[in-house]
């Protein structure tokens, strides 16, 4: 009788990437808010575009959107992605959907627009290894506490202001 051992191990290599090259200002640049289709998301992205626009001088702010949260944004959608200067890709705070805003954002970086995401403050272990599998295990990306999907205006304005204080030294501090 010969017994067989078996590697468990995952043997394919991961290809890293590097990031794209960060921009030197926001002021004047089109910036694309991915809104994943999460309950209080798109409320959430409504501050974050009043603060970059007030804050930071940004011209304009595309909109997009994925159909749900649960898979990464189609084809069509990154493809929109290519129109803006950068992306800020929000929210993961699910369990089952946790690493696809991380996924998003990072698939904007590789077709060339600098990006990050935002992400709960539960989720950034699973976040963590998200970047690690995409080929960028140093990803930077930013965290606001959890959850969004019951906060009410003023604690969405809150952490809007906490995601785009990071989001912003993310994607001008390469």
């Amino acid at each position: 009788m010969t017994i067989r051992v078996l590697d468990p191990t995952f043997g394919e290599t991961i290809v890293t990437s590097d990031r794209v090259a960060g921009l030197t200002s926001l002021a004047g640049r089109t910036i694309g808010l991915l809104d994943n289709s999460k309950i209080n998301v798109q409320q959430l992205l409504d501050h974050v575009e009043k603060i970059l626009r007030a804050q930071h001088g940004v011209k304009a702010v595309m909109r997009l959107k994925k159909p749900d949260a649960s898979r990464p944004a189609p084809a069509a959608v990154v493809a929109e992605m290519k129109g803006c200067d950068a992306v800020i890709s929000a929210v993961a705070e699910s369990k089952k959907k946790k690493s696809c805003s991380l996924h998003d954002a990072i698939s904007a970086e590789k077709v060339g627009v600098p990006a990050t995401a935002i992400i709960t403050d539960r989720f950034v272990q699973t976040a963590r290894v998200m970047a690690q599998v995409s080929g960028m295990p140093e990803y930077p990306f930013a965290v606001i506490a959890h959850p969004i999907s019951n906060n009410n205006e003023v604690v969405l304005r809150e952490k809007a202001e906490t995601a785009v204080q990071q989001c912003v030294a993310i994607l001008l501090g390469r």
